[in-house]
């Protein structure tokens, strides 16, 4: 017999605050987290502790929390996020699903460690652990798993003994290539990616348009993965580049907007130039120059503003159903945070059929990872640059239905040619795209998993790792050890892969 509410009420379908707010009904799960937490159920009669839930952003990851904790053998529930706002939502969520609960903060000055169930900021809990016993909780949900390679998350992680934890991403890959998965012992319980998403209706299709940034990118340094940011500040706050943003949106996109900005400066610029012309639009950030957050939102919300430029603040933990369009206006170099923006704007409200993302790309190699990302999510695999190119040339990404992505015609020669340049195959293409683009090279496993034959490297170098080195892929340790100890190496390299599917 299933625990929870067996009147359907509010919560069996996307809606905003406000509905929740007017419906006497307790919330019951909608299909797709039926369907987590029936899978989380077998994970436990199989005898896992651990595992991990990858859930698109607007599936409702944190009502599947609270409605999975709400069994009578988890009497003590610990909720891990990193920021209070997330920590205050989930909170919220939980006293629906659980309204006779004792619900407590632990976050910065607030530490009600009394209370039943938990939210307590990583920082917070990671600075206590001394104080708080490994077996304390039944049950530990750790809120945007994607971080937990970091050494708060790593502490907090490893200091608990509890009965289950539970690890929630939307977006399961990190950029440092760190293995999550084995934090949830290699399982992975249940995942619903945002294609599945939209294709049960439960997220809105997307628009997407690629938009060719007049700003040169060439000049700017680039170091570790990224652009300088005061160079890139300085290149990107410019009239002309705020009119054509301006113009494309009025163009393609309007509406409720959340518009990602480079740094503080830049967000500002945006808004006083949008104002400037006519559009209702505020910066909201960690500066002291910022728009009141709270009720920034809240106006968007309402239709009283049309524009929230912003920097990263939003990319987690914002629940805005009412947006429009997605205006990037930056580069983002991390697969994780372009997914993580485009999410704003797919939770479904009423009268938007459609989210309109609006993406400015440079000349640049690093902004391949783009549409890098968008056929990989379309077809589920790993895609060269030849086949990303392709795509951007026909539009076909294979996307869910209602969906496109589009880009101007110019972009495929450019991103072409900055691709082609010193490259002398397709796998040494693969391997300095991919640098540029994550800021540190691929392992001969991950050009497998992009299509890629790493053991073609031995014809010229020997080993994989003498090609990186031939490459300068490599850094100065890695490089030593390559060279003192390259037989090695290659004895192993051919000991241990006989054939292409060892790698």
């Amino acid at each position: 017999m299933s625990f929870w509410p067996t009147t359907v009420s509010a919560g069996g379908q996307p809606c905003t605050p406000q509905v929740w707010c007017l419906s006497p009904a307790p919330p019951a799960p909608r299909p797709v987290q039926r369907d987590a937490i029936t899978a989380l159920e077998q994970t436990r009669l199989e005898g896992f502790r651990r595992g991990l839930v990858v859930m698109a952003t607007g599936l409702g990851k944190t009502w599947l929390a609270a409605f999975d904790t709400a069994r009578p053998q988890f009497r003590r529930v610990l909720f891990v996020a990193h920021r209070e706002e997330i920590l205050r939502q989930s909170l919220e969520v939980f006293r629906r699903v659980q309204p006779d609960a004792d619900l407590g903060l632990y976050y910065g000055g607030a530490k009600q460690s009394g209370a039943r169930i938990l939210f307590a900021g990583v920082q917070t809990l990671a600075g206590n652990l001394d104080h708080i016993e490994p077996d304390r909780f039944d049950y530990i949900v750790i809120d945007e798993f994607h971080h937990a390679a970091a050494r708060s998350y790593r502490r907090v992680i490893e200091h608990f003994q509890p009965g289950f934890m539970l690890g929630l991403t939307a977006t399961p890959d990190r950029t440092d290539s760190a293995d999550l998965l084995a934090l949830c012992s290699d399982n992975l319980v249940y995942e619903c990616p945002l294609t599945e998403g939209i294709e049960r209706g439960d997220l809105s299709p997307f628009h997407y348009f690629g938009i060719a940034d007049d700003v040169d990118y060439a000049p700017i340094p680039w170091r570790g993965g990224r652009f300088d940011p005061a160079a890139l500040t300085q290149a990107v706050e410019t009239q002309e580049r705020a009119q054509h943003a301006l113009d494309v949106w009025r163009e393609k996109g309007g509406g409720r907007t959340l518009a990602f900005c480079v740094t503080v400066t830049h967000a500002d610029f945006m808004a006083e130039f949008l104002r400037s012309n006519g559009v209702a639009a505020v910066a909201v950030h960690s500066g002291l120059s910022s728009a009141p957050r709270a009720g920034s939102v809240e106006q968007l919300r309402a239709g009283e503003l049309q524009v929230i430029c912003t920097v990263d603040m939003f990319n987690e933990g914002l629940v805005v159903p009412e947006i429009d369009t997605v205006l990037m206006l930056r580069p983002t170099e991390s697969p994780v945070v372009f997914l993580q923006q485009l999410g704003r704007g797919l939770r479904r409200s009423a009268g938007k059929d459609v989210l309109t993302a609006i993406d400015f790309i440079g000349n640049h190699r690093s902004f391949l990872v783009k549409p890098r990302t968008l056929l990989a999510l379309g077809t589920g695999l790993p895609a060269g640059t030849d086949k990303v190119l392709r795509a951007m040339r026909t539009g076909d990404f294979d996307l869910p239905p209602g969906c496109l992505a589009t880009y101007d015609v110019e972009l495929v020669d450019i991103l072409r040619a900055l691709s082609r340049v010193g490259a002398r195959s397709a796998l040494e293409d693969y391997c300095r795209s991919y640098t540029d683009e994550h800021g540190y090279r691929p392992s001969a496993v991950q050009a497998y998993e992009a299509g890629y034959n790493p053991s073609s490297a031995r014809a010229g170098y020997g080993h994989w790792f003498a090609f990186l080195d031939d490459l300068g892929l490599l850094g100065e340790q890695e490089r030593q050890v390559v060279r003192r100890h390259g037989d090695v190496l290659a004895g192993i390299e051919r000991n241990r892969s006989p054939s292409h599917t060892s790698w």
